[in-house]
């Protein structure tokens, strides 16, 4: 693994990433189109369906069909509840909504069921689908996997060190009546940053690794080197894409629960939140009825999904980022510029014991790459260079908050849609669920009778 400083002062240049092939942007098409429009025939065609706040979701996607002239990611969090929820979920789009990779969703499918073999493989990636991995079935799990990484750099800029418009807030006035001038604002700027990018070797250096954080395809030998066309073309779809929309389940498990309450909330969404810049759009969703659909006690023919069901989708209002998490990401910034400084200035020591021929010209990038890196480091998804950003008591704090506050805004959904508010509010922490792990991946759980499936 690369010093942090090493990371920072590479001399290697990353060229313009090339976009997928042809083939592979007629395949992801295909894929997403047909998944999305089977799924809405079945819905209804088969199931009655009741939706609320469609339509102020499909004006967000339909101000980000410009993909250039998209000022941030979006992220959309729900319960999970069925493991037919995506796509089915989807399913309430119109047609014209499905046919169009670019402007839909990312999403998150567990490696060792939707990337076991080679046609899952290629159908989940053109489907745009990031392998997660879990510690029970690969060493590569956890928070800080490439995944992770990976839908950081989805949800961002790019480059990742494109100062951060001004206004941070998606949800403000000013963002909201001035959608287009800022566009052309910021192309300015963009035009103005690569004019500075050529007189300043110190930030294309770090481009060449902000801008490519560790791709998790490459993990498990999910897809071998070999396989050409899906390796290298998946790869490009996912390097490209910036500000894109990525969709999370933060509960991370199916949780079919009589009364629709929640588990707690993950933290990779939280890193999500904190970590991608600018700050993404966030809309909360509630659903109802797809755990009728595949309910988990269901028998033979357990693969055929039930039919003759009412499934609900409520899609909440873009949350405020600035009132509900300004304060969060403004002390995550501070920590990483904090971390930042220590590190660079531990390893200049180290450097500067070992290897005394380069000090002065090591000294004479500091300036400039100190500002650099304790401002824009934390773009790249990548922690691996400080312990305590990935462990410390501060990251953890912070986590913790950025996730109960996402929970809360789907508690809002889920209230508007007149479930009673009698939730335990234990039922927010991971405490209170560490009595079912470790445990069979299908289980009742001991602590609010719901079934589970961490499979799904």
């Amino acid at each position: 693994m690369q010093t942090f400083w090493e990371s920072i002062t590479s001399d290697s240049m990353l060229q313009e990433p090339q976009g997928p092939s042809l083939p592979w942007r007629m395949t992801s098409s295909l894929v997403m189109g047909l998944t999305g429009s089977l799924s809405r025939v079945f819905l209804y065609g088969l199931n009655t369906v009741e939706v609320t706040g469609l339509q102020g979701f499909l004006d967000i996607l339909d101000r980000r069909k410009d993909v250039e002239g998209r000022q941030r990611g979006l992220i959309t969090v729900s319960n999970h509840i069925s493991v037919l929820d995506d796509p089915l979920m989807w399913g309430v789009l119109p047609f014209r909504y499905h046919f169009n990779p670019s402007n839909h969703r990312w999403g998150l499918g567990a490696h060792d069921i939707c990337f076991k073999n080679a046609f899952l493989t290629t159908f989940f990636s053109a489907g745009q689908v990031l392998p997660t991995y879990r510690f029970k079935h690969s060493a590569h799990g956890g928070l800080f996997q490439p995944t992770v990484s990976s839908a950081i750099k989805l949800l961002s800029s790019s480059p990742f060190f494109t100062p951060s418009e001004p206004n941070d807030n998606p949800t403000s006035p000013s963002y909201n009546n001035n959608n287009n001038n800022n566009n052309n604002n910021n192309n300015n700027n963009n035009n103005n940053n690569n004019n500075n990018n050529n007189n300043n070797n110190h930030i294309t250096a770090a481009d060449a690794l902000l801008t490519n954080p560790p791709w998790p395809y490459r993990l498990d030998g999910t897809v071998p080197p070999s396989s050409s066309f899906l390796f290298q073309d998946a790869f490009n779809a996912t390097i490209q894409a910036h500000r894109a929309w990525v969709h999370v389940f933060p509960e991370a498990c199916v949780h079919q629960q009589p009364r629709m309450f929640m588990r707690y909330f993950k933290w990779g969404v939280a890193r999500m939140i904190l970590e991608a810049d600018p700050a993404p759009e966030l809309v909360p969703i509630f659903i109802d009825g797809t755990q009728r659909i595949m309910p988990e006690d269901r028998t033979w023919p357990r693969f055929l999904p039930r039919v003759g069901n009412t499934l609900h989708v409520a899609f909440g209002a873009p949350v405020d980022m600035e009132a509900t998490f300004g304060d969060l990401r403004r002390q995550w910034k501070a920590l990483v510029r904090e971390q930042g400084v220590k590190e660079l200035e531990r390893e200049l020591q180290l450097l500067a014991r070992s290897e005394g021929k380069v000090v002065q010209k090591i000294r004479k990038k500091m300036a400039p790459l100190k500002e650099l890196s304790t401002a824009r480091v934390k773009d790249r998804g990548d922690l691996s260079w400080s312990e305590e950003l990935r462990y410390g008591d501060e990251a953890v704090r912070l986590r913790v908050e950025v996730a109960k506050r996402v929970r809360d805004e789907v508690l809002k959904v889920r209230r508007a849609m007149g479930y009673p508010d009698e939730e335990p509010a234990e039922f927010a922490l991971a405490e209170t669920w560490r009595t079912e792990e470790p445990g069979p991946d299908k289980l009742k759980s001991g602590v609010d009778e719901g079934l589970v499936n961490k499979k799904g």
